[in-house]
């Protein structure tokens, strides 16, 4: 099922019997199918062809990570945040300096 507005355009997509699965994407404009026997949306598609970055960030962040202990949902957000943005300093770093840990690239660095 598709529902459109002039920005943004929702999917809910049913793989199996009792899951159910809800996409909100930006991107899309119409309600297009892939051809074949599941006939996947578009929107779905397009995900997982990209969710390999957000499995690279959830992977990055649980090893090193800011996060403590708290009963304060705030703390809890304000860790995950700094998380986030720690990450995101380090891809923009190194994209400035390609050259930087290319010696231990093979000893399991990060490139």
């Amino acid at each position: 099922m598709f529902a459109f507005t002039k920005t943004m355009a929702l999917v809910s997509y049913v793989p199996k019997k009792g899951k159910n699965v809800v996409l909100l994407s930006t991107k899309h404009r119409e309600p297009q199918l892939e051809e074949g026997p599941q006939k996947k949306p578009n929107i779905i598609l397009a995900y997982n062809k990209s969710k390999g970055a957000v499995d690279h960030l959830d992977q990055a962040c649980s090893a090193y990570t800011t996060q403590r202990r708290t009963p304060r949902w705030p703390m809890c957000l304000f860790y995950h945040i700094l998380d986030i943005s720690l990450f995101n300093a380090f891809v923009l770093f190194v994209a400035i300096n390609p050259k930087w840990n290319e010696k231990n690239y093979l000893k399991g660095g990060f490139s």
